[in-house]
């Protein structure tokens, strides 16, 4: 056991943004997008569950794999197990544990559909900030690191297939009604993570346990790491502070909305020339 801890926890220096690691990473991610999407516009709706199905047990598992190297150590021959709430599975970064199940499984509907367009908008936009620069996401455990490039590379890859997949199919979905589809499911994640950034802050500082526990990066006791929002997190009312908080993420995620479907136009024209 000890051997395969210390493999899982092997030590590297930690990656530079823009170095071998992050590009080869990036490649790997623009190529498996750009595999995945040439397919999107022929996909049945079993091989998008299936897709959704698969991307999430790939998921789980590196879920699993990080929340034990963030809370197991070994201390000379001891295995000592200290829960890391910084790590508690609940940034937009996490939504597709819990979203991937809806997408493979929920029956086709408008519900099923919010959760599509909840991953094609906000938890795109999240996956493509770190993969564009990963920054302090890169640590100093190669297993980690991994993990970073997957999830988040996995959140683009399945938000632009999911993009492509219905605005190549379906004149009549557009950028504005998919965003109107995936809102409720991000203020109500937002409003969940505020009641958790509250609930369990307290619980830990009443216990004695002192750790940082931020959710989507908005606890009212913690400074933003978002540039702008960081300064106005401890300068503005908390109210406000969210309020700019959900505009400026709704407003970034229909941009990238716009760019999936002027993309999928553009394709589209272009295969309609080549076969003139």
């Amino acid at each position: 056991m000890k051997k395969i801890y210390r493999l899982l926890a092997y030590e590297i220096k930690a990656p530079k943004t823009f170095g071998l690691f992050h590009l080869t990473f990036a490649a790997i991610i623009a190529f498996t997008t750009a595999k995945l999407c040439k397919r999107a516009p022929n996909d049945t709706e079993r091989r998008e569950r299936k897709t959704a199905l698969i991307f999430w047990l790939i998921l789980l598992f590196f879920e699993t794999y990080k929340q034990i190297i963030y809370s197991v150590s070994l201390q000379g021959d001891e295995f000592i197990w200290q829960y890391a709430w910084g790590s508690f599975p609940f940034q937009l970064c996490s939504m597709p544990l819990y979203v991937l199940p809806f997408i493979a499984f929920l029956p086709n509907g408008r519900l099923r559909e919010s959760f599509v367009a909840f991953y094609g908008s906000y938890i795109l936009l999240g996956g493509l900030a770190v993969c564009v620069y990963p920054g302090s996401a890169f640590t100093e455990t190669l297993g980690v690191n991994i993990q970073t490039m997957v999830w988040h590379g996995s959140q683009v890859i399945l938000g632009i297939y999911f993009n492509v997949n219905r605005f190549a199919n379906d004149d009549t979905i557009t950028p504005k009604g998919q965003l109107l589809l995936a809102f409720p499911l991000f203020l109500s994640s937002v409003s969940i993570a505020v009641i958790l950034n509250v609930v369990i802050q307290n619980m830990l500082d009443s216990i004695g346990i002192s750790e940082v526990f931020n959710m989507f990066y908005i606890s009212p006791y913690h400074e933003s790491i978002f540039p702008i929002l960081d300064k106005l997190s401890v300068s503005a009312p908390y109210p406000l502070f969210i309020l700019t908080y959900v505009t400026a993420l709704t407003v970034f995620s229909f941009i990238l909305l716009l760019a999936c479907k002027a993309a999928v136009l553009h394709a589209c024209h272009k295969a309609e020339v080549k076969n003139i």
